[in-house]
Order: C-alpha cells, then structure tokens, then sequence
C-alpha cells in the first residue's frame, strides 16, 4: 500500500486513507484503523487458510470536481487459498484533480506492477483504460469469453488471462513464447516495448506495453498485442456476452468495437443482442 502511495504521491495524487477492512468471504468484514499496524492486522486474515478478502480506500475530495476514489481489492482464491487476486481501481476524475493525466496515471500503474512484481511473488498483470466494475470478479477476456474463474486462476502462470495496455510476463509466459530473445525480437516486430521487471522467483519477467502511453491505445495496438499472446491465450469458443463494453476481440474475422474513454459508463451496453423485451415476459 506504501508503493502505490508513493507513486501516486508522483503524478500528484495526496490521497486520504478512507477505509481499510478485511475478513473471511463468507463473514462481514472487520474495519481496521488505516495505519500500518492496521494494515498488518487486516492483513493477517489471508493466514488463517481459507477464503479472505481485504479492500482498502483511498479518497480525494474536491469541491469544484467530481469525487474521486482508489479502490484496492485483494482475495484468496476460494478453490486454493496459496492463490490470491489483487485489483486497483480508479477513474480519470482522480488524476484531473491532481493535475496529472490518465498517461500519468498509466505510468505510476506500471511503476506499481514493476516495483511489487517481486515481493507480492505476482506472475501475470494486466494495465487498461476501460470499464471493470467492482462485481466483475474475472478479468475482461475471461468475462467475454465463457473461461471459467478457477481455470483462468488456476493456469495465469502459463496462460495471459487476456491482454491489455500493459502486461506482466513473468516465467512460464516468457518461456512459452521462446524465452526473453524472442519475446523482445517479437515486439520490435509488432511495435511494442518491453522492459525487465524484477519478479523475483517468477523471474525474468518483462512488462509489455501496447503503446507509449495508455489513451493512445488503438485497435491495432491492441492487436499486436493480442498477436504477441496469442499463442499461450486460453481459447474457449465465443457464446455471447451481455455487459459493460471491454476491450476484447471476437473470433478472427469479426470486428472489435473501440470503447471511447468518453462512454457513459452508467448505460449497461449489450455487446451482440438486444436484451429481452418485457414484452415476451410472462409476468
């Protein structure tokens, strides 16, 4: 929590320790005072061996801009507890009221990957500028594409759960794609950069990013993107998917709608059908 202080501290962001609770998933929460032994109390859940969860907020109130939050969720995977999943959230809103730019913002998120890689033992991450509501529990492309949450867990050392702007390759990725040579040499082909990250035994990782900076993401960023992890991809058929609009390609061959940052994220969108008319209810 320390790291992601400093780095947003970086692009201006003061933020104020809101809220701060942890406790098995199926019990309500204990709140903890925000401070480090707080935080090594609300910690402490994840030992108990079992299913736990622990939110931290931060908040930065502003009077002539829209409130604005950071949003951390760590939790044990309910099918192995030695695994744990682990989301920051934000909106634009926090880094205009600091004066900064979601590219700011993007750059302190790849500082936070690339500086806790080691000590939090992480073998996959992902960085994007998009929608990825709170009850959204699987990454995006798991979400689109019907990969259940315990498969996508169980295999992220071997398998990328989907690709983004930024993304952590750690060993069993960069192995699969032929070793650190040919990942590099392969996104000097494709436009991308990648640069070492210290992740410890999960060592040598590479963070890769799709473009120099996260709003300038295009389509064809993303493809090549999505070119360069194809390979070692979980596939699974595509069904359908009714949701908030994410950044995922359908089956080869069909077209990938670009999501403006400017989207009313409060309008649930249907990606492919219309929903259902009350008209054929029942009731």
């Amino acid at each position: 929590m320390e790291v992601i202080e400093e780095e947003l501290a970086r692009v201006g962001a003061q933020l104020h320790r809101e809220q701060l609770s942890s406790g098995l998933s199926m019990d309500s929460p204990s709140v903890y005072r925000f401070s480090g032994p707080g935080i090594e109390k609300a910690a402490s859940v994840f030992g108990l061996g079992t299913s736990a969860r622990l939110f931290a907020m931060w908040t930065w109130p502003s009077d002539d801009r829209p409130h604005s939050s950071l949003v951390l969720t760590v939790e044990s995977s309910a099918w192995d507890q030695s695994r744990w999943n682990g989301r920051l959230r934000t909106t634009r809103h926090l880094f205009e009221a600091a004066g900064s730019s979601v590219d700011e913002g993007g750059a302190a998120w790849a500082r936070i990957m690339s500086r806790i890689s080691a000590p939090t033992a992480a073998v996959w991450a992902g960085i994007g500028l998009g929608y990825w509501p709170q009850d959204m529990r699987s990454p995006p492309y798991e979400c689109y594409y019907p990969i259940r949450e315990e498969e996508g867990e169980s295999r992220a050392d071997r398998n990328p759960r989907g690709y983004h702007w930024g993304n952590l390759l750690s060993k069993g990725h960069v192995a699969a794609l032929g070793g650190v040579g040919a990942v590099e040499e392969r996104c000097r082909e494709l436009g991308l950069t990648a640069e070492p990250v210290d992740a410890g035994t999960h060592a040598p990782a590479l963070l890769v990013r799709g473009a120099k900076t996260v709003s300038t993401l295009t389509d064809e960023r993303l493809g090549a993107v999505r070119d360069l992890l194809d390979p070692i991809l979980i596939r699974r058929d595509y069904i359908w998917y009714a949701g908030w609009p994410v950044q995922v390609f359908k089956q080869p061959g069909t077209a990938h709608r670009e999501i403006p940052v400017t989207s009313d994220a409060d309008r649930w969108i249907f990606d492919d059908d219309e929903p259902p008319s009350t008209d054929d209810d029942d009731g």
